[in-house]
């Protein structure tokens, strides 16, 4: 369901039939430079479980995996879950590069839950592109992050 207010999007509860995960760029080479690295992979882990126990699909994106390595196995309670999700390379900030927008055409799924890394880039610029197709975004707070820690300011 989507909510508009004189054209401008409202976020819409998730429901399992109409909603998607994405995974962005959790890989080996970022592990141990991710600010609260492991509560991110906690937190993808406890996500993917969510969809494996609802039939939520998941894509997965790896930035240059040739350079920074495969996502990481422990963001799945059953590592050889990972075998069951598209995995794409991709060489551009965003997630929404061709065949993950093929992969969300099939879907067809408006509610998009986005966790992953770099949250400033990768994460960011995903965000925007989804927006700008019109499909709702919801960010999983603990399951973001950047080699660069948060500071709030005061």
């Amino acid at each position: 369901m989507s909510l508009s207010n004189n054209g401008r999007h409202l976020i819409g509860k998730l429901t399992p039939e109409n909603t998607v995960f994405l995974l962005c760029d959790i890989q080996n080479r970022f592990r141990p430079l991710t600010w609260k690295g492991e509560t991110v992979i906690n937190t993808a882990r406890y996500m993917t479980s969510v969809a494996k126990a609802l039939n939520i699909p998941v894509i997965i994106t790896q930035q240059y995996t040739k350079v920074f390595g495969d996502t990481v196995k422990d963001c799945f309670a059953d590592p050889t879950d990972i075998e069951k999700y598209p995995i794409v390379d991709k060489k551009r900030f965003s997630m929404c590069v061709s065949e993950v927008n093929n992969e969300l055409e099939k879907l067809n799924r408006k509610s998009v839950v986005l966790f992953g890394i770099e949250a400033h880039v990768c994460v960011q610029q995903t965000c925007l592109d989804l927006l700008a197709k019109g499909d709702e975004v919801h960010l999983i707070l603990d399951g973001i992050s950047s080699q660069q820690p948060y500071v709030s300011p005061r």
